[in-house]
């Protein structure tokens, strides 16, 4: 029998204004740690 692991992060994105290219990101972590650190990349347009 296989234990069952814990749900993981869940991202949801929705094009808030797609001809804009701005969109709308969630993260949801339904256990974070105390202390538990989040971060995106820096964009740089035209990479």
């Amino acid at each position: 029998m296989t234990a069952a692991r814990p749900a993981g992060p869940h991202f949801r994105v929705e094009a808030a204004d797609p001809a804009a290219h701005l969109f709308h990101v969630t993260l949801t972590v339904p256990q974070p740690q105390a202390g538990q650190r989040v971060s995106l990349p820096a964009w740089i347009p035209g990479s």
